[in-house]
């Protein structure tokens, strides 16, 4: 489980789905997925609040608990009001998240990192932070390249010449900055230690890196919109209740506490 839902062991399957799957099929693609969204994506929203509003620490945590939350609700009244708000929340939503999920993913690497006894530096640690930034830039710029797929979905409808130099500088990034992470902290450390890190790293490849590079390949844009509130939500909120596990236990609570 921890390999599997912990570290996105099963990206190739999923993302290999989500791509064979023929635009056709939106429809009853995000069919499918808001209705696996009531068994991950819903109950991960729900478990935030609960860490959020039910610790004895919330006060020092105002500025995002109290006044962001009620700023975003205003936002959300005046958007019913001022219909042309939605596209612009809407993109905001959808380019903010894989920026959340490539912070999961790096939390991630640093947890089991410690719990594997591995050595990470501070530069170390500087190199794999600028490591997955870099394929989060890479795929925001495949989001902006030309015209967006999605009506809701603004684009800053950038020449493919720029996106792609951007694209690549930051793929070379990516595996530059990596890979010296990785052998940085395989010095001296057992193998089975750096097994869950080594994939965390491969799964942050295949939701960022893959997909733009697989749009060269295709000549195509990956999907915005099924690309950040499709499969990617789903392992990410999967990934996320997993932690909410592990912290229930730690904390002395059941996993099936109604609390």
């Amino acid at each position: 489980i921890d390999l599997v839902i912990g570290c996105g062991g099963w990206s190739v399957p999923l993302l290999a789905l989500a791509y064979l799957i023929p635009a056709s099929s939106n429809a009853q693609w995000a069919a499918v997925f808001y209705t696996l969204a009531l068994v991950a994506n819903y109950p991960h929203y729900m478990a935030t609040i609960y860490r959020a509003y039910g610790r004895a620490d919330r006060g020092q945590h105002q500025l995002y608990t109290v006044w962001l939350t009620l700023a975003l609700v205003a936002l959300g009244a005046l958007a019913h009001w001022q219909v042309w708000l939605i596209p612009i929340l809407f993109t905001a939503y959808i380019f903010w998240s894989p920026w959340h999920y490539s912070g999961q993913n790096y939390g991630l690497l640093m947890m089991f990192a410690r719990r594997g006894g591995l050595t990470v530096t501070d530069p170390t640690r500087r190199r794999l932070r600028v490591a997955f930034i870099a394929s989060y830039v890479m795929l925001l710029a495949s989001f902006n390249e030309g015209g967006a797929s999605d009506p809701l979905v603004l684009s800053l409808a950038l020449p493919a010449a720029i996106t792609r130099s951007i694209s690549g500088t930051a793929m070379i990034v990516f595996v530059v900055a990596g890979l010296w992470a990785m052998v940085a902290m395989s010095r001296l450390a057992e193998r089975r230690a750096l097994v869950a890190p080594v994939m965390l790293y491969v799964t942050q490849a295949l939701w960022f890196v893959a997909p733009t590079a697989f749009s060269w390949i295709a000549g195509s844009q990956p999907p915005q919109t099924r690309y950040s509130s499709g499969v990617l939500a789903l392992m990410h909120s999967a990934q996320y209740l997993w932690i909410t596990q592990y912290f229930a236990r730690r904390g002395g609570l059941t996993v099936t506490d109604p609390t």
